[in-house]
């Protein structure tokens, strides 16, 4: 869809499905040849999809060059990707355990409170 502010148009892409959370969109700025992507991508920060899904953030990023994943921040979220995962291959063990993903993300965080550098 495209949308304006003022003279600058904006191209807005739903990403068709659940990927960071159930409802990321990309704006492109044509005139510009900027991309905004939202919480979709960290700078530097370890990818984060407890709210979305696993296979759609991976179907999104797919083209995205995220480099090398050693020294990227907030390294407990990778902690928490999996309780996402499971319930994306079994729908019916029904919500992500929100408490118990943040649980297990202070664990290995070391019992630090959780940071956010995005």
């Amino acid at each position: 869809m495209r949308i304006w502010s003022d003279e600058l148009p904006l191209d807005v892409t739903h990403v068709g499905g659940p990927a960071h959370t159930d409802n990321d969109s990309l704006v492109w700025l044509p005139e510009q040849k900027v991309l905004l992507c939202g919480d979709l991508l960290f700078n530097g920060g370890t990818p984060f999809v407890l709210m979305g899904s696993v296979t759609g953030a991976i179907r999104v990023l797919s083209q995205a060059d995220l480099g090398e994943c050693a020294g990227w921040l907030d390294a407990e979220r990778i902690v928490g990707n999996p309780h996402r995962a499971y319930v994306d291959l079994d729908p019916t063990s029904g919500p992500v355990d929100i408490v118990a993903a943040l649980t297990d993300m202070v664990a290995y965080n070391g019992g630090r409170p959780l940071t956010c550098h995005a």
